[in-house]
């Protein structure tokens, strides 16, 4: 990996335990055990890797054990020896046979640009110029 790809990057490798908070603006790559609170662009938890207690990050793939608290704001990935069990948020969820998947599933929906606005204060939705798109 070269620097400039390593940078915001933390690995906890095979064997190590920490114990806390980690925030990383790029990767996090989990094959130790995590005992806290993660937060990353994009999480890798290894075959043997284990994160308990709360995960948030744009891109999750679980290979290994995820934690009680799982967002992954635009995709989750649990692959076939992946074991994720809680409160699981979500954009888009792919789950590979023989992962385990146990707990509250929560889409995590973001408003599009074709979503019609609220009317707006003070003005009566029949007058207001986005209530009436798409209508003819």
């Amino acid at each position: 990996m070269s620097e400039a790809s390593s940078k915001g990057s933390v690995t906890i490798g095979e064997g190590v335990v920490i114990h806390g908070t980690i925030e990383a603006s790029g990767k996090a790559t989990v094959f130790g055990t995590l005992d806290g609170e993660l937060t990353a662009s994009e999480v890798v938890i290894g075959p043997v890797g284990r994160v308990a207690g709360r995960l948030t990050a744009d891109v999750v793939d679980v290979q290994g054990e995820g934690p009680k608290e799982l967002t992954a704001r635009r995709s989750l990935v649990v692959r076939s020896s992946g074991r994720v069990s809680g409160n699981i948020r979500y954009g888009r969820l792919e789950v590979e046979p023989g992962a385990a998947l146990d707990g509250t599933l929560i889409p995590v929906v973001e408003p599009s640009a074709e979503t019609p606005s609220p009317a707006k204060p003070g003005v009566p939705a029949a007058q207001d110029p986005s209530a009436s798109r798409g209508k003819k």
